[in-house]
């Protein structure tokens, strides 16, 4: 059997016959890569092709959220979303993470863990979100990071005050679980799956993609200064959760 991991990588894969193949399908290679207006690039077209033709000749398919499946048009495709690291991504003190990475103990930091070059990301909302916040919090700055070792990364979320996401297509997106994971307070659009993560009375809030309403509730997660409660729900975004719904695909396809 073969597990592949993104369209094209299926596509290689499925040019042997004589084993079963399981593809997962990640987010960009289903839903397209999307400029900052929503229009979807020439690249992305591609990609919604391929892997469009490629599902119906793989042995199981699994894809990140139900959009990916609607897609698709494949009701036998199986949602799971990428695990996280339960072990790796905890709580800490927020004060020693903000002296361990070296950030001001006076200032409010909106994290960014994303590279700001790429459209889809919307870097430039969140930045413009930002400036608007900044109006009444003159202390705020955006934590951009990217290029850092992947053990790193709960220092900077325990050390940051909010996590903003305000992509324009997501699959599962691992760095919002892995914020919710540090209890960091999430502020996202309704993305990918997240909104299915998040409840609002955990202190985590789906917003519209409107520079207004992120501006607003930065301001008001980062004055009211308390981490969120998110942890509790990620027990099924697991490592070992994730495992366990794989090998159940396994058996079954090495079975039929």
């Amino acid at each position: 059997m073969i597990h592949a991991h993104f369209g094209l990588s299926g596509w290689v894969a499925r040019f042997q016959l004589r084993l079963p193949l399981v593809i997962t399908f990640h987010g960009d290679d289903v839903l397209g890569q999307s400029r900052k207006d929503g229009h979807i690039t020439p690249m992305g077209r591609f990609f919604q092709v391929a892997s469009y033709l490629l599902a119906p000749l793989a042995s199981a398919v699994i894809v990140q959220n139900r959009k990916m499946r609607r897609v698709l048009r494949l009701d036998s495709a199986e949602i799971i979303p990428c695990g996280i690291d339960l072990e790796l991504f905890q709580p800490m003190d927020y004060g020693e993470a903000r002296r361990l990475v070296g950030l001001d103990p006076e200032k409010k930091y909106v994290l960014f863990a994303y590279n700001p070059e790429e459209q889809g990301k919307r870097f430039d909302l969140i930045e413009a979100a930002v400036g608007k916040a900044r109006e009444q919090l003159p202390k705020l700055e955006i934590l951009s990071v990217r290029r850092r070792p992947h053990s790193e990364m709960p220092l900077y979320m325990n050390a940051a005050d909010v996590f903003v996401m305000a992509s324009m297509s997501e699959g599962s997106p691992n760095a919002v679980k892995e914020a919710l994971a540090t209890n960091l307070p999430v502020i996202s659009v309704n993305v990918g799956d997240v909104a299915d993560m998040i409840y609002e009375s955990d202190g985590n809030y789906i917003v519209p993609r409107d520079v207004d309403a992120l501006a607003a509730k930065i301001v008001d997660l980062c004055r009211r200064g308390e981490r969120s409660r998110g942890r509790a729900r990620l027990i099924p975004y697991s490592m070992p959760a994730t495992a366990k719904r794989i090998l159940e695909v396994y058996s079954r396809v090495t079975r039929s």
